[in-house]
């Protein structure tokens, strides 16, 4: 699917009460991977990612339009705030969520093919399915 539709624009990102963090895939088994596999991953800037420790980048809820994205990834452990409970406007205009564009992350390891399949087949499901909205 993301050889096929390398255009197609993927955000990772996890979501608090003020902050929306955008993980870059340097240090991310599961976006590693993913990007091995030819997906589009947005990537913050060095210089953000260096000041998070490498692993993704804080932006403010009227700055998470810094990144275009087809497709936004949501992690979806439990100590984040979820897509359908995100209430920021700013959330709410992006093209992605706009389109219906968002499905979930599981950023956690998991080290079996059964459980691994259904996150890859999601992803690629979302890909091939994707309108071009950034």
């Amino acid at each position: 699917a993301a050889k096929a539709r390398p255009e197609i624009k993927v955000l990772a990102g996890s979501a608090s009460q003020d902050i929306f963090y955008v993980s870059g895939s340097n240090l991310s088994i599961d976006l590693e991977y993913f990007k091995a596999l030819g997906v589009n991953i947005v990537e913050p800037s060095a210089k953000a990612l260096k000041a998070s420790g490498g692993w993704f980048e804080n932006l403010s809820w009227e700055n998470v339009d810094k990144y275009p994205a087809d497709i936004i990834i949501m992690d979806d452990r439990s100590a984040t705030i979820q897509p359908a409970d995100i209430t920021e406007a700013t959330w709410k205009k992006l093209p992605a969520v706009k389109a219906g564009q968002v499905i979930a992350r599981t950023p956690e390891a998991i080290l079996s093919y059964d459980k691994c399949t259904p996150i890859i087949e999601r992803l690629a499901e979302a890909i091939e399915n994707a309108k071009k909205v950034a």
